[in-house]
């Protein structure tokens, strides 16, 4: 075989060499667009906002009630200016000043249950954007492979193909194995090879037309996560592989006291109990000041001061309202308790994720992947020199493709749990 049959082969170390990726946005570019244009937080944020305002609302009384009445009105003359006496009335409703204290404590809570979410928000939205980053870097360097490696499915294919070509059958072949020249070539073990690099060959461009689809749509969801136009032109800088140097206790300690989610319902628990007092203030009647101001015909002026107060009398409504607001504060203690656990569970299984995939991952950068390459570059050698079959140095190629592959499957995956860890910690680690 000659030797610039192999000029190919040199090309394909750097299909799987990790890491290798321009200049162009980096990943906390990304992050940092999506936190300021994403219309899902800034919802959130209005949506805060919004209950703050009707936290002031809450702070302050009702409108007082103003009028004026016209008494016995001659029916011979009904002009209102012939009432024997006009009255002017004003009258301010007062509740119990604890039940203005309590309610503004309420929606206190629920202001920072509302805060809280839009540090949910802004975590659910940045792990999307990294996802979607480290989808998009992958599969920029799966098509690198992939188009190399075509281009070697191609050249063995070639190779094979000609050397077929020029084959002959046996001189006296078995009498099972009879028959014409081209029945005797097509149950040999070389067109047996052609067809498995015609396959190989195949299956490379599907595969990559697939990532070309894969590469255009996940291009354009990033673009619109970040506010811009789908196709836009996107360059972005491979990230480095992180590694997880807190410790378990460390890190639950941590996600206690940062998660958004749990700050969210703790503040709904705390709000749920102070809605529960309020419940039980309702038997407290407010009390309501009224001042009328009375102008008479033919006699002096006059003015009337009253107050009137509400008569809890149905207390059955009373004790059906107290037991509602019981049964919402169990609600609250149990969902936060509910979702402590779950972010819990999820937690660890991340961590232990981080920590044995961190050294997957670097066993395929350091050890499989060049050991395959090693393989495919001797089975290269000892085809050359005769000592393999074609066979064999197929199986290499193959080999050496599927680490290729499996290496930056296993580096997505190990990136984008690592990021789903952060967003449960609620920090960069």
């Amino acid at each position: 075989m000659k030797k610039n049959n192999w000029i190919w082969v040199s090309t394909i170390f750097l299909a799987v060499s990790p890491d290798v990726w321009g200049g162009g946005m980096t990943l906390q570019d990304v992050v940092s667009t999506v936190v300021q244009n994403h219309p899902a937080i800034q919802s959130a944020r209005h949506n805060a906002e919004a209950t703050r305002q009707e936290k002031k609302m809450e702070s302050w009384l009702m409108d007082p009630m103003v009028g004026v009445q016209f008494e016995e009105v001659p029916l011979m003359d009904p002009s209102l200016g012939n009432a024997d006496m006009i009255s002017y009335f004003v009258s301010q409703k007062i509740p119990f000043p604890s039940k203005l204290i309590t309610k503004n404590r309420a929606m206190e809570a629920e202001y920072q249950s509302k805060k809280a979410m839009i540090t949910g928000t802004e975590r659910e939205k940045i792990f999307e954007a990294k996802k979607t980053f480290f989808e998009i870097i992958a599969n920029q360097n799966r098509m690198k492979d992939q188009q190399t490696i075509l281009s070697s499915y191609k050249q063995i294919a070639a190779v094979l193909d000609k050397g077929y070509e020029t084959m002959t059958p046996p001189k006296n072949p078995p009498h099972e194995m009879s028959g014409t020249k081209e029945t005797l070539l097509q149950m040999s073990s070389p067109f047996s090879d052609v067809l498995m690099a015609r396959m190989k060959k195949a299956e490379s461009e599907a595969l990559l037309l697939d990532l070309k689809h894969q590469k255009k749509a996940l291009e354009a969801k990033l673009n619109i996560l970040m506010g811009r136009e789908p196709h836009t032109p996107l360059q972005l800088v491979s990230p480095k592989i992180k590694k997880l140097t807190l410790s378990a206790k460390t890190l639950e300690e941590k996600t206690l006291r940062q998660n958004s989610d749990l700050a969210s319902l703790e503040w709904m628990k705390k709000a749920a109990k102070k809605e529960t007092s309020l419940a039980y203030q309702s038997l407290i009647p407010d009390f309501e000041p009224e001042f009328m101001y009375q102008r008479r015909q033919n006699r002096d002026n006059a003015y009337t001061l009253g107050i009137s107060l509400n008569f809890p009398l149905w207390i059955n409504t009373k004790q059906a309202q107290i037991k509602k607001s019981k049964a919402e504060q169990k609600k609250a203690e149990s969902e936060l308790e509910k979702e402590t656990r779950n972010i819990k569970t999820e937690l660890h299984y991340l961590i232990h994720h981080a920590e044995e995939h961190y050294k997957i991952v670097n066993k395929y950068k350091n050890e499989i992947v060049p050991l395959a390459r090693s393989g495919f570059n001797a089975a290269k050698s000892a085809y050359e020199a005769g000592q393999i079959g074609s066979n064999s140095l197929l199986t290499s190629l193959i080999n050496f493709h599927q680490a290729s592959q499996m290496y930056w499957e296993m580096w997505e995956d190990y990136q984008m749990e690592y990021a789903m860890l952060e967003q449960i910690v609620g920090e960069e680690l």
